[in-house]
């Protein structure tokens, strides 16, 4: 659970709100429109203008895209899911709207990666053809969905903010939270709350670890590999963290612009204190709660199926009767009503198969009765009595277990005081019990009515057994997108209601996704139209259908993907990629984020100047005179830079220059001497990092010499990596301009407010 939480907690909302954070700020308290371009303001400054800019928001707005065509995907398989249960009338592992026929024996043939061709026990292609029943989960119905969906999403965008996107949002998020109070309280209301407080203090306590934890070991294979895996063979697989950790992270990224720009829409007015906790903690909190109240009950629930050994009688499928090999349709095959794996379900056992398969529990008492969830507890009886306490008799009243089987011995067991004694024995017994003579034979042995001793007789005790629960599922054998329904299913006794809250899944489903679809395309659309936040009507609609369109083609590229026999499973595998394809570089937009961020909030608090002076060339400029950047490509260290750079460091100049320069000339020649062999690679690589390591100390020097007061040891390090000619020329471009006039960094400036009102 704590790890379910690393991946959905605060980790996951970081990137909206820094995101957020910063298109507020920049957008209602400096006037820029709300686009992503203009997050990079106080890095590059004019340059949002230009290309860079348009390539910020190009990235975003295909990012965005992905980022939602990922969650739609996700969503119509679990829809799809939902649709084919209802049409099965499916409930606790019987469909009992398919009819009792030969040709439904398999409802789902026309379904992915299936075909409706029967086929015998012995390989035989038989003598009839088998037909589908109700809604199929493949791609023609995950399409029709998606269709369903980008429709009300666009109709939604169209009717803008207030009326479509925000009633519906609203609608989504009250479905959403009744469902997660009904298994509040219908589940084990006492296993939640102490769960999800105990699940808080663990991820309190272990968050470090895990955010910095990276499957480092695993990642190395098995033993066999050759890499250093671990010698006893006792590694965990190297795909954890691709799978998971990288896939989620991806995708929150990729709906970084979307929700970071939406969250800045929303919050106009707020304080950035507020914001935080709005954007940041209460979100947390919430899917914390949601997740300790599903996930709980679902791991309780998998305990229970791995107690009862629920999970490993699918070795002994014949409670399902599936093999038909004399393709005859029986009472007990029930044909199509019972899937391949209704093993998985207790439901599909009758009360004789529980007993006969031990698929139940044996507690030393009689269980109280709790309803569906049952209590757990002991069944107690009042028993009242007399008995010695001290020198006296008192009456008491103790409560003992009702005991169970005929072997259990009986708690209220007793006998007549001094019974049976004579003479001496007798009187010495009376002197030392008080309770002679207030308990008689008859509060012994008498029939029926009420007595005080040997209330349960072995005879009469109910048997132990306790079958399991008809709820109760192996859910961790389902497919990801039944996992829902199947909970559902455990809390409700009623087919009929089942089936009502199936259609209530499946309506809070397409609605969040609606609201997704519909708020993403709005982000989409005001990037596309340069931070206009009331784009044109045909607009809104374009990527409204083209947030759909993109869905479709992702679900579908995974059609025919060997190897996959779920649904969707190939289109699933894309919708990841996608995510992580795009999710990685915009990792590094969030890095520049963050440091404008940090930048933009000492602006506003007062700690720096906004209008504080800027190198006078960009980097990214093209350079005017090309004899300077030939230098700077080919003779770096005997740049007028370095030299004014390093005048004052000891043997000053024109040592350093030859030092800087030897260095360069090392990384060339290793790299052609690694033609021949490998290893001097990696040599040229380490001196290249000597090299722009040195480099970053004579960009910082120079920013130091002539007061420009922006960057930091990341900027200029990074700048030397990667633009080195570049670095030199600005630097060389700012030493001809000359230092500029002091400006003061303190300037006076309100308190960092999203929009106009005071903190």
């Amino acid at each position: 659970m704590v790890v379910t939480w690393y991946h959905w907690g605060l980790h996951g909302w970081i990137p909206y709100t820094v995101v957020g954070a910063l298109l507020g700020l920049l957008s209602y308290r400096r006037g820029f429109p709300l686009s992503v371009r203009f997050g990079f303001y106080p890095l590059i400054g004019e340059k949002v203008y230009g290309w860079m800019g348009d390539l910020c928001d190009i990235v975003s707005i295909i990012t965005t895209i992905m980022g939602v065509c990922t969650s739609l995907g996700l969503g119509t398989m679990s829809i799809n899911a939902g649709m084919q249960r209802l049409s099965w009338g499916f409930y606790r592992g019987t469909s009992f709207s398919v009819p009792d026929e030969d040709k439904f024996m398999n409802p789902a043939c026309d379904s992915t990666q299936q075909s409706c061709d029967w086929v015998a026990a012995n390989g035989a292609v038989g003598e009839f053809t088998q037909e589908s029943f109700g809604v199929q989960t493949n791609i023609t119905a995950q399409i029709l969905i998606i269709v369903v969906i980008t429709l009300v999403a666009t109709v939604s965008v169209m009717s803008g903010m207030k009326r479509g996107i925000v009633m519906l949002s609203r609608v989504a998020f009250g479905l959403g939270s009744f469902l997660l109070f009904f298994v509040v309280f219908a589940g084990d209301t006492w296993f939640i709350l102490n769960f999800f407080t105990q699940a808080i203090g663990y991820y309190i306590w272990y968050l470090p670890r895990l955010a910095f934890h990276t499957d480092t070991f695993e990642l190395l294979g098995g033993k066999d590999m050759g890499r250093g895996g671990a010698p006893d063979g006792l590694s965990g697989g190297d795909e954890w963290m691709n799978a998971w950790t990288i896939f989620y992270w991806g995708w929150w990224i990729s709906w970084g612009p979307f929700v970071g720009s939406f969250m800045a829409k929303i919050s106009r007015g707020r304080t950035l204190r507020q914001f935080i906790v709005g954007t940041l903690i209460v979100p947390s909190l919430y899917a914390f709660f949601w997740f300790g109240a599903f996930g709980g009950e679902a791991i309780r629930i998998q305990r229970i199926a791995d107690t009862v050994s629920l999970c490993d009688n699918w070795k002994n499928p014949s409670v399902c009767n599936l093999a038909h090999v004399d393709a005859e349709c029986t009472d007990a095959a029930n044909c199509g009503r019972s899937p391949p794996t209704c093993s998985h379900y207790a439901g599909a056992y009758s009360l004789e198969d529980k007993k006969t398969m031990n698929m139940g529990f044996t507690p030393s008492c009689v269980l109280q009765e709790g309803g569906p969830i049952g209590s757990g507890k002991c069944e107690e009886f009042e028993w009242k009595r007399w008995a010695k306490v001290g020198k006296n008799c008192v009456e008491v009243t103790t409560w003992v277990d009702t005991p169970c089987g005929t072997t259990a011995a009986d708690p209220t067991a007793g006998s007549v005081p001094c019974d049976g004694l004579t003479d001496d024995a007798l009187k010495a017994c009376t002197t030392n019990n008080p309770c002679y003579g207030k308990i008689s034979n008859d509060d012994v042995d008498v029939e029926g009515g009420s007595k005080t001793f040997n209330h349960f007789k072995a005879e009469d005790n109910p048997e132990c057994f306790v079958p399991v629960d008809d709820g109760i599922t192996c859910l961790w054998n389902q497919a990801t997108a039944d996992v829902w329904f199947d909970l559902m299913d455990y809390f409700i006794q009623s087919k009929e209601l089942s089936y009502a809250f199936s259609v209530l899944s499946i309506i809070t489903l397409v609605l969040y996704f609606v609201t997704s679809s519909d708020s993403g395309s709005l982000i989409v659309d005001i990037i596309a139209s340069n931070g206009d936040e009331e784009p044109p009507m045909l607009q809104r609609i374009f990527w409204a259908l083209t947030e759909g369109a993109c869905a479709i083609a992702l679900l579908y590229s995974g059609v025919n993907v060997v190897g996959t026999s779920v649904a969707g499973e190939g289109g699933l595998r894309a919708l990841q990629a996608a995510s992580i394809v795009m999710g990685l570089p915009y990792t590094f937009v969030l890095f520049w984020f963050a440091q404008a961020l940090v930048q933009v909030a000492r602006e506003e608090a007062g700690e720096l100047d906004p209008e504080r002076p800027r190198m006078k060339k960009s980097i990214f400029d093209l350079p005017r005179d090309p004899v300077m950047f030939l230098r700077a490509t080919f003779a770096p260290g005997f740049s007028p830079a370095v030299k004014q750079a390093t005048m004052t460091w000891p043997f000053g100049g024109l040592a350093w220059q030859l030092v800087m320069q030897l260095l360069y000339v090392m990384v060339i020649v290793f790299l052609f001497v690694a033609l021949a062999s490998d290893e001097w690679v990696y040599i040229a690589g380490s001196c290249y990092i000597g090299f722009g390591g040195w480099l970053s100390l004579i960009r910082r020097a120079i920013r130091q010499q002539c007061a420009i007061p922006r960057g930091d040891f990341f900027t200029d390090f990074f700048c030397a990596i990667f633009m080195p000619m570049f670095t030199l020329v600005q630097l060389e471009e700012q030493m001809k301009e000359g230092a500029p006039k002091a400006v003061d960094a303190k300037g006076e400036a309100p308190a960092a407010t999203i929009g106009n009102s005071s903190a």
